[in-house]
C-alpha cells in the first residue's frame, strides 16, 4: 500500500498498523487511523459523537485500543470518559 501511495502521490493513506504507519513516516506518506477518520467526521458534522463508536470497536468488534488514546481521542472531540 505504502508503494502505491508514493508511486501514485497519494494524498492520504488509510492504514491503522503500527508497522504500516512506521513505514508510511519513513517515506512521508501522510496517513490517517480509523480513530482520526471518527474525529475528522466529528469536527466537520458528519457524525454526532464518537465515544458510542469507540466502545463498540472495542467490545465487539476487537478492535484494541490503548486506554491513554481512548481518553486522548475522547477528550479531543470534548466527549467525557
Amino acid at each position: 500500500a505504502i508503494a502505491l501511495a508514493v508511486e501514485t502521490s497519494a494524498h492520504l493513506v488509510l492504514l491503522d498498523e503500527k508497522r504500516g504507519r512506521t513505514i508510511a513516516a519513513h517515506f512521508k506518506v501522510r496517513h490517517l487511523g480509523l480513530l482520526g477518520v471518527l474525529v475528522q467526521a466529528k469536527r466537520t458534522g458528519l457524525i454526532p459523537v464518537v465515544k458510542p463508536l469507540i466502545d463498540h470497536l472495542r467490545h465487539h468488534a476487537g478492535f484494541w485500543i490503548d486506554n491513554k488514546l481512548y481518553h486522548y481521542v475522547l477528550n479531543s472531540v470534548n466527549e467525557m470518559v
